[in-house]
C-alpha cells in the first residue's frame, strides 16, 4: 500500500479550498457584480502573495519577455478568466460550476496531444473519459417524474 506524501496532502488541502472557493463565489456572485467580486478577490490574492514577494528581495528582476507573460497572463488568464466564471457561475449551481472546472485535466491533455503532438496514454483517455462522463451525469440529469405517488 503507497503511503501519503506531503503533496499528497497538498493536493487534498488545495481541493478543499479550491471548493470552498467555488461555494463562497456562488453565495457571492448573487450579491455582487462580477467586477467587484473579482477586484476584492485580485485584492486578496495580492495581499497573500506579498510576503511571499518579499522573501525573495534579493533575487535578480525578471527579463522583460517574463514580464510581458506575466503581465498577460495576470490580466488574460486570471482576472478576465475569474471574471466571466463569476459572470456565469450566477446562473448555476456550485456543484456544476465544480464538474464544469473539473475537466482542466481534460481539456489541458486534449490541448497538449493536439497543440504539441504529446502521447495520450489509454489510462489518460479512461480517466479524462470518466470525468466527463461524470460531468454530464451529474450536470445533465435525466428529466423524469417520481414512480411513487404523493401522499
Amino acid at each position: 500500500m503507497n503511503e501519503l506524501n506531503v503533496g499528497d496532502g497538498l493536493s487534498l488541502v488545495c481541493a478543499a479550498l479550491f471548493g470552498l472557493h467555488v461555494v463562497l463565489v456562488s453565495a457571492l456572485a448573487r450579491d455582487l457584480s462580477p467586477i467587484q467580486l473579482n477586484a476584492a478577490q485580485m485584492a486578496v490574492a495580492a495581499l497573500l502573495a506579498t510576503p511571499t514577494a518579499l522573501l525573495h528581495e534579493g533575487m535578480p528582476l525578471p527579463s522583460p519577455a517574463v514580464w510581458a507573460v506575466a503581465i498577460f497572463l495576470g490580466i488574460v488568464a486570471t482576472a478576465l478568466a475569474f471574471a466571466l466564471q463569476f459572470a456565469v457561475q450566477r446562473h448555476t449551481t456550485p456543484t456544476r460550476t465544480a464538474l464544469i472546472l473539473g475537466l482542466d485535466p481534460v481539456v489541458a491533455v486534449v490541448f497538449a496531444a493536439v497543440c504539441f503532438g504529446e502521447a495520450v496514454s489509454v489510462q489518460r483517455m479512461l480517466g479524462g473519459g470518466l470525468m466527463l462522463l461524470g460531468v454530464v451525469v451529474r450536470c445533465f440529469p435525466a428529466h423524469h417524474t417520481p414512480s411513487h405517488p404523493a401522499a
